[in-house]
């Protein structure tokens, strides 16, 4: 059975709630002197500032991302982008490569260059 664009779209759906995701990262990992935490009572760290980037991310790009294919990039429409907590011109960051966890303007470059 061949599934149309909307029933695959309902299919593969996240298996979390982005929204909330963004807001405990935005609310409560975050330190007020800069950089992210694990949790509220530990100290913010590289370790989990860059993890807690790269949660953001995903919880901002990753399940549109085959439907989309950088359409917000190139054309500057978000329409293709998760909901996103808060202001959108203030909280939204870029996209990661998931599986490199680095923006994928330069996973892009690095391919170009080098493959």
């Amino acid at each position: 059975e061949e599934l149309d664009e909307e029933e695959e779209w309902e299919r593969s759906e996240i298996s979390f709630d982005e929204i909330m995701l963004q807001r405990y990262i935005l609310l409560c990992a975050q330190d007020v002197n800069g950089g992210l935490r694990d949790k509220p009572s530990k100290p913010r760290d590289f370790y989990h500032t860059c993890y807690n980037l790269s949660g953001l991310s995903v919880a901002q790009h990753s399940s549109r991302l085959w439907l989309a294919d950088d359409i917000a990039n190139e054309s500057g429409d978000d329409s293709c982008l998760n909901r996103i907590f808060g202001d959108v011109t203030v909280n939204i960051v870029g996209r990661t490569d998931p599986v490199l966890n680095i923006r994928v303007e330069r996973v892009e470059v690095m391919l170009s260059q080098h493959f």
